[in-house]
């Protein structure tokens, strides 16, 4: 049994404080580009359309911070489960990074100035891709 091993390539990286982005493209195979975020305990990977997709979760992420409001945004896919940015209502300055499907959840919370660090991340991102 042959195994092919996918291979993807930094495109562009954002860090700002403790929250890191870091989006990669596929190389020598079709398929999702990577977004990967990071941030104090926890890492995560999933699947986006390219880098236009980051540029909407950027967007979504501006236009929702600081505001206590319920949205939800699909940013990509993580296997068979959805990969959700969805705001809380309840207080401003939070987030939750959340993967669901068939019966499982997973969430990160992005809080206080981690929520701040993670637009700014965003932005940083989206800069070094206008280079």
């Amino acid at each position: 049994m042959s195994e092919i091993a996918h291979r993807w390539g930094s495109v562009a990286v954002g860090r700002h404080w403790s929250i890191e982005a870091d989006l990669l493209e596929p190389i020598g195979h079709e398929g999702p580009w990577l977004l990967q975020l990071s941030g104090k305990g926890w890492h995560v990977a999933f699947g986006v359309a390219d880098a236009n997709a980051v540029r909407e979760l950027s967007r979504f992420v501006k236009e929702h911070a600081e505001r206590e409001v319920f949205a939800e945004y699909r940013a990509g896919s993580f296997q068979a489960a959805d990969v959700f940015i969805v705001k809380d209502s309840e207080f401003a300055d939070r987030f939750w990074l959340r993967i669901r499907g068939a019966d499982h959840i997973a969430e990160v919370t992005i809080r206080a100035d981690d929520a701040v660090a993670f637009g700014e991340a965003l932005e940083d991102l989206l800069s070094e891709l206008a280079l």
